[in-house]
């Protein structure tokens, strides 16, 4: 496993004794160097490491500032190295992976190193994880979407109708209304069922009783009263929603707050 790192020092000694140390260990890919916080910051903006050895005092902002300007998401691991041993709790309370205080021999090093390397290796394994699971799931809705449609018979003619061109349903008794853009078809299921189909998609929204909108053909929605909207659709069709479904409503429009 091979671990980037960037080394922040202003001290070009301690740079060269860190970059020394390091090159001894062949899973570790030195990308740069910086003297100060705002090289340190461009270098981790193009560069990406996963891990950054760290002075605290440098001309400028100081290392603990340096990190409050990187977003928690692109921020890598971090080992401070500083001669100044009265920041260490405040070292860990910005979550810093180890804290070596100058001048550090050898065996210390490297145990900062193995356990740094160890913790990005976890977190490499957990972020594979979510990404496979991710990608799976991806997978199965995009394999049930293409799986579904209604099946329509018209005039001794069959079509298939994807859901994505229907602007909303409408309850129907034992039928549903399949409403298009300027067409209109009766589809033997029920609503319930509808709802059970769609549940996967992610885009529909059901508003009424006997009513489910699909939301990429909403133009937009208007709160009227006593806890009822109205839907207007792109195809100029106005919906009225029921009041046991402001609930429902009111989570999508969080949503998209």
């Amino acid at each position: 496993m091979n671990v980037k790192v960037a080394i922040i020092d202003d001290e070009k000694l301690a740079r060269d004794r860190i970059r020394k140390l390091l090159e001894e260990d062949v899973e570790i890919l030195i990308l740069g160097e910086a003297r100060e916080a705002k090289q340190g910051l461009q270098l981790i903006r193009e560069k990406k490491p996963e891990l950054i050895f760290l002075d605290i005092n440098m001309p400028g902002i100081d290392g603990f500032e340096m990190l409050q300007h990187i977003n928690t998401e692109d921020r890598p691991f971090v080992i401070f190295s500083t001669a100044h041993p009265e920041f260490a709790l405040k070292a860990f309370d910005v979550l810093a992976t180890d804290y070596l205080l100058k001048p550090f021999d050898e065996e210390r090093f490297f145990k900062a190193l193995n356990n740094a390397k160890s913790r990005i290796a976890e977190w490499k394994s957990a972020r594979l994880g979510r990404q496979l699971l991710h990608i799976a799931e991806n997978y199965k809705n995009q394999q049930t979407k293409g799986q579904i449609s209604f099946t329509i018979k018209k005039n001794g003619r069959t079509n298939e109708i994807d859901p994505d061109d229907i602007h909303w349903f409408e309850s129907n008794g034992n039928y549903v209304n399949l409403h298009l853009n300027s067409s209109k078809y009766l589809h033997r299921i029920t609503l319930k069922e509808v709802a059970n189909i769609l549940e996967s998609f992610g885009h529909f929204l059901q508003i009424h009783r006997s009513i489910i909108i699909n939301l990429n053909h909403l133009e937009k929605s208007s709160y009227l009263q006593n806890n009822e909207f109205e839907f207007f659709m792109k195809n100029g069709t106005r919906l009225r929603s029921s009041k046991s479904y402001k609930g429902a409503i009111a989570n999508w429009l969080n949503g998209t707050l």
